[in-house]
């Protein structure tokens, strides 16, 4: 969260010149910064609106962490229902995948110049 600070605030006046940013990153971070702290700014419509658009894995890890004893347990307790859980889960995770893929028409090319748009679909 200190990085969430430093960035919002004093990033944007550390350097100028050609290379540098022209864009201003601290209009999305004055208005989603709380998205970061409750680490769930992967859920934020759009990646291109978020602040420091690479913490959404950030959010992704912390979600996982909170959700695991959910699954660790019910695998310790009953073996069965867990390892079927899990099987479900990642069923309807790779159907999501599928079905999101194919209605948006995205191609498997190593490159792709809609990137921002792909994202916005898939994450």
């Amino acid at each position: 969260m200190i990085v969430l600070a430093f960035y919002a605030t004093i990033s944007p006046f550390l350097g100028s010149g050609p290379l540098w940013p022209d864009y201003d990153v601290v209009p999305s971070c004055k208005d989603n910064w709380w998205w970061n702290m409750l680490y769930i700014n992967n859920f934020h419509a759009l990646l291109s609106d978020q602040c420091m658009e690479w913490s959404w894995y950030l959010a992704n890890d912390m979600q996982f962490y909170v959700i695991s004893p959910l699954f660790l347990i019910t695998l310790w307790r009953w073996p069965k229902v867990g390892y079927s859980l899990l099987g479900l889960f990642f069923c309807i995770t790779f159907a999501w995948s599928f079905v999101l893929t194919y209605e948006k028409y995205i191609h498997g090319l190593g490159y792709n110049s809609d990137i921002l748009y792909i994202s916005d679909i898939l994450y």
